[in-house]
């Protein structure tokens, strides 16, 4: 220990031991935890399979100490799927680089992906990431990207369903205190009508509000007029370390719902929410 990095052995064969490099991989990463450094991407398949990209993974290996372990582009089995109800899948991977499936995680490995089997499927192309959960390790004094992402699930050009609805909720984990954005867009507009107490109406109104750890943090509300447009809403908030629930909620005015566009020839930009982490709050 205490040899330099980078230089030559001494003549009597001093040199950096592992233990130098795990001290030195430690000072790069700021994760105290299993974590994914990068990639790591599961996809289903049309079998009970999942493929996973390469990755590189963080794993502790001591005090002050840490293991980088890349992992190759591999396809892993999954069980058959429950003839009922769901099964929970978790994707993971230990120091030997293996990434394996299971039901729960085993301590001191990195959660590559969970995954939602409902019953009966016979292709992993029907699971349900829950991306939300991965717990990403981002360099010293970097960011940890995107924790969380959501897309509208209606279909373009349908109106959206009237009244209060929790349209997401999903984890996020952060292993320190952590500023975090929230980014909201939405994308639509309404037909004119006529009702018979407000007369002529060319607008709509949807409320949105975010939840966090079921406390409300914020809402606001897009005022939707008869022309397609796309609005959007940003806020941070410092989020404690450890696991997190986000809920996304929208209440859209009956009298005149607005109708949804995304995609298409003019590539709208839909509805969706997306947190981004901006760094550490200490």
């Amino acid at each position: 220990m205490g040899y330099a990095i980078g230089k030559a052995p001494a003549a009597d064969g001093t040199g950096t031991e592992p233990e130098d490099v795990q001290q030195w991989l430690w000072s790069l990463y700021r994760s105290n935890k299993p974590s994914i450094a990068r990639g790591g991407v599961v996809t289903g398949t049309s079998s009970m399979e999942y493929a996973v990209a390469p990755a590189v993974l963080v794993i502790p290996a001591g005090d002050s100490r840490r293991l980088v372990v890349p992992t190759d582009r591999v396809t892993v089995p999954t069980a058959a799927a429950p003839s009922s109800g769901s099964r929970t899948d978790i994707i993971y991977a230990g120091s030997d680089g293996a990434i394996k499936v299971g039901t729960s995680l085993p301590e001191n490995n990195v959660m590559i992906d969970k995954r939602r089997v409902p019953a009966g499927i016979t292709a992993t192309t029907a699971t349900t990431s829950l991306l939300g959960d991965r717990l990403w390790t981002p360099l010293v004094g970097g960011t940890m990207g995107r924790l969380l992402t959501w897309e509208e699930s209606i279909a373009s050009g349908t109106q959206m369903p009237a009244g209060d609805k929790t349209v997401m909720s999903k984890t996020i984990t952060v292993e320190e205190d952590r500023l975090v954005d929230f980014r909201h867009f939405m994308t639509a507009s309404v037909s004119v009508i006529t009702d018979p107490e407000l007369g002529r109406v060319d607008w709509g109104t949807v409320e949105w509000s975010l939840h966090i750890d079921g406390a409300l943090q914020w809402t606001w509300a897009y005022k939707v007029e008869n022309t397609e447009a796309t609005q959007s809403f940003s806020a941070n908030r410092g989020l404690t370390a450890g696991t997190h629930t986000i809920e996304l909620r929208r209440w859209v005015w009956a009298e005149n719902r607005p109708i949804y566009w995304a995609g298409g020839a003019k590539r709208w930009a839909g509805t969706n929410l997306t947190a981004l982490d901006i760094g550490a709050l200490a």
